[in-house]
């Protein structure tokens, strides 16, 4: 603790006998036990204290960062899935509307001619082996 040596701790009991006295040293003694005790279990105290805290904040972390992992797993499955299926439906309504030989239902906005567009850009890379 203190790396005291037999010589060093020899001069203390002397100095202690001297200055407060045979009578009261016992007394000083068990005084000062106690004191260093209690000065031990309060650090402990502490120490523990703060160990617990660090636990559960790391605790806390670990359960944040799973929860962030799992919801962007989620989402990416989800927005996989989206991706899969609007491409599903752009295909399936770009097919029906060259079957019913329409250039542009929807020609205000614009939209069945995008529609129209992309499947035909499909059909021209299917026919030229790229699709």
């Amino acid at each position: 603790m203190m790396n005291l040596g037999m010589d060093e701790m020899l001069f203390i009991a002397i100095l202690a006998l001297v200055l407060i006295g045979p009578k009261q040293l016992p007394e000083v003694a068990r005084t000062l036990a106690r004191f260093i005790n209690d000065l031990k279990r309060s650090v402990n105290s502490v120490k523990d204290e703060f160990q617990t805290q660090i636990k559960f904040d790391q605790d806390e972390i670990r359960r944040k960062i799973m929860e962030t992992n799992s919801i962007r797993s989620s989402n990416e499955s989800s927005s996989t899935i989206n991706a899969h299926h609007d491409n599903s439906t752009l295909r399936a309504e770009a097919t029906s509307f060259k079957a019913e030989g329409s250039q542009s239902t929807f020609s205000s906005t614009g939209e069945g001619s995008k529609e129209i567009g992309i499947k035909e850009n499909e059909n021209k890379n299917t026919a030229s082996g790229n699709g």
